[in-house]
């Protein structure tokens, strides 16, 4: 009885506390979102006395409020770990022993609570079966029969409705119950990477001024082609003759101007005969006939070297301009971690676990990071190829996670995807090739992709010429531009690779056009960048033609390739259209009446449109490779 009395007295100490707290907590506003452990038991103390006292009502010997509890006992373990559900499960437990006669079954309210916290590292799912099996052991251990029958009901039901709530109801508890931790101050850590991407971007840089030096050292101090062939001709026919001292050292400055003479002669016709020696030669060298022969067969043996040693040359400049691109790509990254990125590691991890607990595939890597506007990415990798993988599944649960609405991933190889939130705008694309006369490939390249971050990339290249090899410098161009930039590097670092990639892919010239358009889904704002590319066109909804016409060279003629480069504002209805030369050569006009008949067309209809009026228009003339690639702009609704 003492002890009964004991245990009433500490549970009214108890109960006044909780309301004590309780009370203190919402008299003086204290905000709800953020709710401590300390303050989630006072809580749940008032709740779980206040349903005690309804445990009396019963529907065949079941208590509601009982259910209630069990309930409450697992929430608070998977919300707060294993710390809520011993604190939750002690509750329940001193408050059911003294309130009910359920007898000593109610000590697995707390044995139950403790394991449920435990378990809730392997997910949500794993708590209900945790508690279930404590409360059996204490029924069966307790001598339960069929006149507690009863007591099983109300630890079942509430189970079973727990592991059928979806998940997003319990994210949005943990983020709406849980104390906000302070935001990680990641600005040191961006400021480690930045430092250490500026010192390998330092390094890049030293190295491209070296190799730039010393190529330009190393020309100045190769001998030209002729005063090689001087000394040459000096050691093997003049040496030893009669006349040496007057013709190289009394009359050096004449012979010399006639070697240079010679030279120049052997550089325009190629050959040298005794007949054609200039004067002095002609007049006073008594070994005419050896000093012409020998002096032809030395000409072509320095030429030979001079162009290889001129090649070397450009090898080394274009070397050194392929560090500089590797620069500016590590610029880029820099510029990525300066304040415009912040990352997320504990939605990450989230996202992590519930991918594996839902899809039961291995993750290997998981990025998750906002924009400086807020907007929310996730980039993915699988330890290995899913075999298979519902991308909209996958989709709604990283949305459920992360309370946001995202994109379909963009898929990367075979084991990574990159989401990104919803954007505003979406991107109707089809287009047309119609290859030159006689030529079954086309010297037109494009590719077109969304990169992960909410913008939709067109990249069109046309290669030198028509056919196969055309399209093999176009189809190097474009793809090479289209890796680095899926890779997250800019446009005018990716050219610079690009541009030295074409320099050195043969002996003949090989050039390509690139013609770039970026679409932001989210603003609508369009970036063009050209580089020898024909004008693009912009069709506004209301008919309006404007075009976007930027001069500047094509990849692989200098090492100096730049973009010329513009941006503007799409809106909902505009279409955007990209084509080749060979739309517009002869049919310039011609392709300015088709656009301008408007209409809401489809874009594979106003594509195929355009080639074949642009085909037409040229008449008997050969026709280049045409291409055009059509853009229709939508914004999404809501």
């Amino acid at each position: 009885t003492f002890l009964l009395y004991l245990g009433e007295g500490v549970t009214a100490f108890a109960a006044a506390y909780f309301f004590s707290t309780a009370q203190y907590i919402f008299k003086n506003g204290k905000p709800v979102r953020g709710v401590s452990l300390k303050d989630a038991a006072a809580v749940s103390g008032v709740v779980f006395l206040l349903l005690c006292s309804l445990s009396g009502v019963t529907i065949f010997e079941v208590s509601p409020a009982r259910m209630i509890i069990v309930f409450g006992v697992m929430f608070c373990a998977a919300v707060y770990k294993e710390s809520g559900g011993a604190v939750s499960g002690m509750l329940a437990f001193l408050l059911v022993a003294v309130s009910s006669d359920v007898g000593a079954v109610s000590a697995s309210f707390a044995v139950g609570g403790l394991l449920a916290g435990a378990f809730s590292g392997l997910g949500r799912r794993a708590v209900p079966p945790a508690f279930f099996v404590s409360f059996l052991t204490a029924y069966m251990f307790s001598g339960g029969g069929s006149e507690k029958l009863f007591l099983l009901i109300e630890v079942l039901l509430p189970c079973a409705m727990f592991m059928f709530l979806p998940n997003s109801l319990f994210m949005r508890a943990e983020k709406f119950l849980l104390p906000e931790e302070p935001a990680a101050d990641i600005s040191a850590e961006n400021d480690e990477v930045r430092r250490r991407i500026r010192a390998a971007r330092d390094a890049v840089d030293d190295i491209e001024r070296s190799v730039s030096t010393v190529s330009k050292r190393l020309s100045e101090m190769e001998n030209c082609g002729s005063e090689k062939l001087m000394i040459e001709i000096q050691n093997s026919v003049c040496c030893g003759c009669g006349r040496y001292d007057f013709c190289w050292e009394q009359n050096f400055r004449d012979t010399k101007t006639a070697l240079d003479e010679m030279y120049d002669t052997l550089k325009k016709s190629g050959t040298m005969s005794r007949d054609k020696l200039p004067s002095p030669f002609s007049n006073r060298c008594i070994r005419q006939t050896s000093f012409a022969e020998t002096y032809s067969k030395l000409f072509f043996g320095v030429a030979f070297s001079e162009a290889a040693d001129k090649k070397i040359d450009e090898v080394r400049l274009v070397t050194a301009d392929q560090f500089g691109g590797i620069s500016d790509m590590l610029r880029d990254l820099e510029n990525e971690f300066n304040g415009d990125i912040s990352f997320d590691a504990k939605t990450a991890e989230r996202i992590r676990e519930n991918t594996e607990d839902r899809f039961s595939v291995k993750v290997e890597f998981v990025s998750c990071f906002r924009d400086k506007n807020g907007r929310m990415f996730c980039e993915m990798t699988f330890s290995a190829a899913p075999s298979s993988l519902n991308i909209g599944e996958l989709r709604d649960t990283v949305g459920e996670t992360c309370d946001r609405e995202f994109e379909l991933p963009v898929i990367k190889g075979d084991k990574s995807i990159k989401l990104c939130e919803k954007t505003a705008y979406s991107v109707e694309s089809a287009f047309s090739q119609i290859p030159a006369d006689n030529e079954k490939l086309c010297g037109d390249t494009f590719e077109s992709f969304y990169d992960g971050r909410g913008n939709y990339v067109v990249i069109l290249s046309d290669g030198m010429g028509t056919g196969p090899r055309a399209a093999l410098d176009s189809a190097m161009a474009s793809g090479l531009m289209a890796r680095l930039v899926k890779a997250g590097f800019g446009f005018h670092s990716a050219l610079r690779l690009v541009n030295s990639s074409l320099l050195l892919k043969s002996r003949e010239e090989s050039l390509a056009t690139l013609d770039i358009v970026k679409i932001d889904l989210y603003t609508g704002k369009a970036a063009f960048y050209k580089a020898g590319a024909a004008p693009s066109v912009i069709r506004r909804q209301n008919g309006k033609l404007l075009e976007i016409k930027k001069a500047a060279l094509p990849a692989g003629i200098l090492r100096d390739a730049v973009f010329s480069s513009c941006e503007g504002q799409l809106e909902n209805g505009d279409t955007v259209i990209i084509a080749s030369d060979g739309a517009y050569e002869y049919a310039h006009n011609a392709v300015k009446e088709e656009l301008q008949k408007g209409g809401a067309k489809r874009a594979s209809a106003e594509a195929k449109n355009i080639s074949r009026r642009a085909k037409k228009a040229k008449g008997n003339v050969r026709c280049d490779d045409i291409t055009v690639i059509a853009l229709n702009i939508k914004k999404k609704a809501g």
